[in-house]
């Protein structure tokens, strides 16, 4: 039977999550200046801040650099992201979902040769 129920760690990461989209996301996104645009545009340095705390890289293994998050873990971090920001939220686990992927798919050769670059924070 699957449980619902958080653990320890999930808790810390949601409530880490948390407090980045209260003090870092929602000033920024929620600014008035930013609603009355039509072409909202992608807040790229949030989206780099959260890929440094390695919301990016949560589905890789933690061989490859990531977090080995599961399924749910990855959908609460989202679920928090999107909150404060719909497209954060979109681009992060779009990106850790098509990274966890992508390293499923690989050879050795491959995943030494590619995933590097996916976890590099630049």
């Amino acid at each position: 039977m699957f449980s619902l129920h958080l653990s320890p760690e999930q808790l810390e990461i949601r409530d880490a999550v948390r407090g980045f989209v209260e003090r870092e996301v929602k000033p920024v996104a929620l600014a008035p200046a930013r609603l009355e645009a039509f072409d909202k545009p992608l807040l790229a340095q949030l989206v780099a801040q959260a890929s440094r705390m390695g919301l990016r890289t949560l589905a890789l293994s933690e061989g490859a650099g990531g977090a080995g998050a599961d399924a749910l873990t990855c959908c609460i971090v989202t679920e928090e992201l999107a909150a404060g920001d719909p497209d954060i939220a979109a681009v992060l686990a779009r990106t850790a979902a098509l990274g966890g992927a992508l390293e499923r798919a690989m050879t050795d050769a491959q995943r030494e040769r590619f995933l590097p670059q996916v976890v590099r924070d630049d």
